[in-house]
């Protein structure tokens, strides 16, 4: 990861008291991929809220928050991370740039847009898996067992905030947070996971049960029927 001299900036944002060498240190503790990925669960952020980060910023600071404690580093270095990453993304003629957007990543995860393209494109249906640990472990013990949702059609809703799957022969319905969803990633190895086949699947990781930072993040499998 590129260092930079925004630390000062980074702690002002962020409120925090950080040292440079903590904040290098940190930078320093992942790959080039990991930061990618994280500082694209942050453009996800501002791109589900449809506003540039001078507009976005008091709304992602809770984002930085909850993503600081889940990878376990400071605010300010992830705006440290963050904030270069973003004149990358627009300098096309940036090695590093180029570095950061391998074609590993893009074949493996989607933006919140992405994903809802491909939703749209399909006609036949979707299975859901819960995969909330929490939830699996209580039932666990008093012989109860989460099955699949199957549902036949996605839109979204709300001013768009919400995506909404239906049935056609009855009213039942799941809608997911599009502001909740951290990261989307093609999912691999799924013919044990669904009861019956999928031909692809997506993994969308939300924000912890009800923000608290201590709790399991929660995983929504989608297939593709």
């Amino acid at each position: 990861m590129k260092l930079n001299k925004g630390y000062q900036i980074a702690r002002l944002l962020t409120k925090s008291k950080v040292s440079d060498e903590q904040i290098e240190k940190e930078l320093s503790s992942m790959t080039a991929l990991e930061w990618d990925r994280i500082c694209n669960i942050l453009d996800n952020f501002l791109k589900a809220h449809d506003m540039p980060l001078d507009q976005g910023w008091a709304l992602m600071i809770n984002d930085i928050h909850n993503i600081s404690d889940v990878y376990k580093v400071s605010e300010a270095t992830l705006l440290s991370a963050y904030l270069p990453w973003i004149g990358m993304k627009k300098n096309e003629s940036d090695e590093n740039c180029e570095k950061l957007n391998d074609k590993e990543i893009e074949d493996k995860h989607l933006t919140t847009s992405q994903f809802e393209r491909v939703l749209q494109e399909q006609k036949n249906g979707f299975l859901i898996h819960m995969n909330n640990e929490e939830a699996e472990d209580k039932f666990m013990h008093r012989n109860i067992e989460l099955v699949d949702l199957s549902f036949d059609e996605v839109q979204t809703v709300k001013n768009n905030q919400l995506l909404a799957f239906t049935t056609n022969d009855s009213n039942a319905s799941m809608f997911i947070d599009k502001k909740e969803i951290h990261d989307i990633e093609k999912a691999e190895d799924v013919d044990d996971l669904f009861s019956v086949s999928v031909k692809k699947a997506f993994n969308l990781y939300l924000s912890p049960e009800a923000d608290h930072v201590d709790s399991k993040r929660n995983m929504v499998t989608v297939g593709f029927m």
